[in-house]
């Protein structure tokens, strides 16, 4: 071996047996090969054909181009803006909002709860399909052999016979789909046939029951037994547990649990069969198997699931999927398992399936099926890499030495630099958002997915890692999910991990991710239950809303309660919550920690279920006791997990926004936004003797959109 060393200095020997690879320094890690082609992953990419284009890790092919996943979506050749979208098509949408039905995009469903019917997206609660048309299920029904024919219900308790409607009050239904009023003589001819459900796609059928009975679907004949859906002769076979099995020794074939025994020579102790003709077994045993028994105190038992023969085992032995292994040095239950063998732990170690013996004095782990040194190599994406000069850190599927290079994700760079994602980034000039590094234009920026924005800048919203630029007054504008919604003209329906995009209908609200029609059912918290009578309750449900969507005024004249909800309990019509680690972020935007747990009531029926473990954000009015609070239209809750920032930060980021760009004039929090704007009330406040010059820095990261800064003086009257 010493002889090779100099010839093959990477060990190739070595390699041909436990897998080892040799690395030749950074340069060779940034090349790839694509179907034969060799090409630079931090300037091209390989596209699924073989064909190289100019590009970067981030991106992928799309027929002839390149995009990246993050911001657009590649439809069958076609690139559109919005990443992880859906296809339809070679038009790209988002399932939470609108519906793709054979090639046809609707935006009246959204996909997550729709259905199709042809061409067409439905809401199958209240309508459904027939052939390839909608029909309203509470006035229309859909008959025929074919279920395509929709016919119009006259009363409600008319149903389909064949191709025509009758009123079972007063009609009957024939077997040949004749329709036959009740107490007319061909009505008596045919009393004693009854209609059964037999799963078909055919509908019903009919059986006499002075003949056969119904068994789960199955038509049987009087003379045999049920046995879940299947027929039996009681003679020749017996039911077990709803299978049938042959009677192999006559009468004496007994069920013991889905199986069968003879009575005459075997038992039936807990659905265990043993070799006794009673369940008296010895003191202190227990049954393994079959007909074998063990003492607990000493041993153990050992059952193939196959056979369910039972061996008993102990000391020094190891049972593995029904199979004894000798493993020396372990106790009862001192052995472990691989690959359908036993070993000892402390001589041995599996790794994916194969044993390998320990040695003394040396660190070894798994990589893949092999064990190796950690002092002598390293492991990357389960392929050994012998370590040389430092080369002990993975990334990309290959090993490196971070004191003379650094490697972000695939790609390698010089030594010494930030990663971010693939590329590398200066901290202080620049941010990281999602792989993607930007200019630091702006002190106050804030990470939305990929893309940097300043929370400030009302013409845009971040909605959970979606950046939106509006169109017109923020206020028309909601969050659902990422989603950027229309409130004048949509709803959003959200629950713990839906948020559906439904159009705006005054019959119809939202009940947690359903949209439901208030005139045939209720919403109790976040479930549909049936519709009953009864008063409107005078209760003020509680509001549960996105944090983009949080309003100045609120933001002016409320303080802020966050903390984490620990427990719940229902207390009658009432849903309580312990919310901990509880912080009141005051106006001089420092955060206070409670010493104690925070109350929080609700109404169980009216309220959205809140999220065990989540952490949420209260704006409560400053008259309201913090120990105990009832939560209603008062007081403004949202959910802070989703936040890429640090929930305190983004709530100190809120206030700051208006601390910044606010007056206070006459009592009010006033908003200026440019010298022609004027003042612009917010909400009622205690005027504050201050003053402060602040300039909003324009946000360039988005192409083509841009903020014209402006300056913002607070006074004092």
């Amino acid at each position: 071996m010493n002889l090779l060393l100099p010839v093959f200095p990477c060990f190739f020997v070595l390699s041909l047996f436990v897998g080892y690879q040799c690395h030749h320094g950074h340069q060779p890690a940034n090349m790839r090969d694509c179907k034969g082609k060799q090409y630079n992953i931090k300037f091209q990419v390989c596209c699924e054909d073989g064909r190289v284009l100019p590009g970067s890790p981030d991106v992928q092919c799309c027929g002839n181009t390149t995009f990246d996943p993050s911001s657009h979506t590649c439809c069958h050749g076609y690139v559109s803006p919005g990443g992880g979208l859906s296809c339809c098509g070679q038009i790209a949408y988002s399932r939470t909002n609108a519906s793709c039905c054979a090639g046809q995009l609707s935006t009246d469903y959204n996909e997550m709860v729709s259905q199709c019917c042809g061409t067409k997206a439905y809401y199958h609660t209240y309508d459904l399909c027939c052939g390839d048309e909608l029909y309203n299920l509470t006035t229309h029904t859909c008959c025929g052999a074919e279920q395509n024919i929709i016919l119009k219900k006259n009363t409600p308790n008319e149903k389909c016979c064949g191709s025509e409607l009758f009123n079972e009050d007063t009609h009957t239904c024939s077997a040949d789909m004749t329709i036959i009023s009740k107490g007319s003589s061909m009505e008596g001819t045919s009393q004693k046939i009854t209609t059964l459900n037999l799963y078909s796609s055919k509908g019903k059928n009919s059986y006499d029951p002075t003949m056969h009975r119904c068994c789960s679907g199955q038509l049987c004949a009087n003379t045999e037994d049920c046995c879940g859906n299947k027929c039996l002769d009681r003679n020749t076979h017996i039911c077990c547990g709803n299978r049938v099995a042959p009677r192999i020794v006559g009468n004496a074939t007994k069920c013991c649990g889905d199986g069968i025994y003879n009575s005459f020579e075997l038992a039936c102790c807990r659905n265990k069969v043993v070799k006794d003709k009673s369940c008296r077994i010895k003191e202190n045993l227990s049954p393994c198997g079959w007909a074998t028994y063990f003492d607990p105190k000493m041993e153990r038992c050992c059952i193939n699931k196959t056979s369910n023969k039972g061996v008993v085992y102990r000391a020094n032995q190891t049972c593995c999927e029904g199979i004894v292994s000798s493993t020396p040095g372990t106790g009862l239950n001192g052995g472990q398992c691989c690959n359908s063998k036993g070993y000892n732990p402390n001589l041995d170690m599996c790794c994916s399936g194969m044993i390998h013996t320990l040695k003394p004095g040396i660190r070894q782990e798994c990589c893949g099926g092999s064990a190796y040194d950690i002092k002598a190599s390293v492991c990357c994406n389960g392929t050994l890499y012998q370590v040389t000069d430092g080369d002990t850190v993975c990334s990309g599927g290959f090993p490196f030495n971070p004191t003379k290079e650094t490697v972000c994700g695939k790609v390698t760079h010089e030594s010494g630099q930030h990663c971010c994602g693939n590329h590398v980034f200066k901290p202080l000039t620049e941010i990281c958002c999602r792989g993607k590094s930007h200019p630091r234009t702006n002190t106050e920026l804030l990470c939305c997915g990929s893309q940097p924005y300043n929370p400030a800048n009302s013409s845009f919203k971040c909605c959970n890692g979606k950046l939106h630029a509006l169109s017109r007054h923020p206020r028309s504008w909601g969050c659902c999910g990422e989603g950027l919604i229309d409130l004048q003209t949509h709803e959003c329906c959200s629950s713990k991990d839906q948020h559906l995009v439904f159009k705006k209908d005054s019959a119809f609200s939202c009940c947690g991710h359903h949209h439901y029609k208030t005139s045939q059912d209720s919403c109790c918290a976040g479930r549909l239950i049936q519709k009953h009578k009864q008063t409107q309750s005078t209760e003020k449900a509680c509001r549960l809303v996105h944090i983009a969507d949080i309003e100045d005024s609120t933001v002016c004249n409320k303080r802020v309660l966050m903390g984490r909800m620990h427990s719940v309990a229902i207390q009658r019509s009432r849903r309580v919550y312990v919310m901990i680690d509880v912080l009141e972020v005051m106006k001089n935007k420092s955060a206070v920690p409670l010493s104690h747990p925070t109350i929080i009531t609700v109404n169980h029926c009216l309220c959205p279920l809140l999220n065990l473990g989540a952490t949420y954000a209260l704006w409560i009015p400053h008259n309201m006791n913090i120990d105990s609070l009832t939560l209603e239209n008062s007081v403004e809750m949202a959910e802070l997990s989703h936040l890429e920032s640090c929930p305190v930060y983004t709530i100190l980021q809120i206030m700051n926004k208006l601390t910044r760009y606010s007056i206070y004039s006459k009592g009010c929090c006033v908003k200026r936004r440019s010298r022609s704007e004027g003042l612009q009330p917010l909400s009622q406040h205690t005027p504050r003797s201050t003053s402060l010059t602040a300039r909003h820095q324009p946000l360039t990261t988005i192409p083509g959109i841009t903020e014209h800064s402006f300056r913002a003086r607070r006074t004092v009257d």
